[in-house]
């Protein structure tokens, strides 16, 4: 750590190892210590077997004969926003997002390691596109269809990128 004098300012700032100054390392101490405290993808997975079960009573409670309730679209977006809301009271930042790509809606978490998604995809348990959805027969949720996959390892970006 050295100091400087800034030209024009009669303060004296320290500055940092990473050439910042004192304020920036708190920053990045509390940024250090924010992460820290996060969950991890481990503490997840030992969760799996409750996420699994939730999947289950959404896809149990499915009528397809529902019309008003389910509009002969699917449950993925059910699935993803019970599974969230259970993960959020456990303590972990957890959001639903529409796929890009598909029309699916699933879970992402901020976690130690970073940004992950978790899901369960849509054909486990379901079949068709666009909005229109059947139910496919006789499916057992055991932990095995959740899928975990590191999306980002920036945290910083959790508000910006993923809202």
């Amino acid at each position: 750590m050295g100091f400087f004098v800034d030209k024009g300012e009669t303060n004296i700032v320290s500055s940092n190892k990473r050439g910042g100054t004192m304020q920036e390392d708190n920053d990045y101490d509390d940024y250090d210590k924010e992460i820290e405290n996060l969950p991890s993808i481990v503490d997840i997975k030992k969760m799996v077997p409750i996420l699994s079960k939730i999947a289950q009573k959404v896809y149990d409670d499915w009528d397809e004969e529902d019309i008003d309730t389910y509009g002969g679209g699917g449950i993925c977006h059910l699935i993803a926003e019970e599974i969230a809301s259970y993960l959020n009271v456990q303590g972990v930042d957890t959001r639903t997002i529409s796929s890009n790509f598909e029309q699916h809606v699933y879970c992402l978490s901020k976690l130690k390691e970073g940004i992950y998604s978790i899901d369960i995809h849509w054909s486990y348990y379901e079949a068709g596109g666009g909005f229109s959805w059947k139910k496919t027969p006789n499916v057992i949720f055991d932990g095995s269809e959740i899928e975990f996959y590191l999306v980002d390892t920036n945290h910083s970006v959790w508000d910006s990128e993923y809202e």
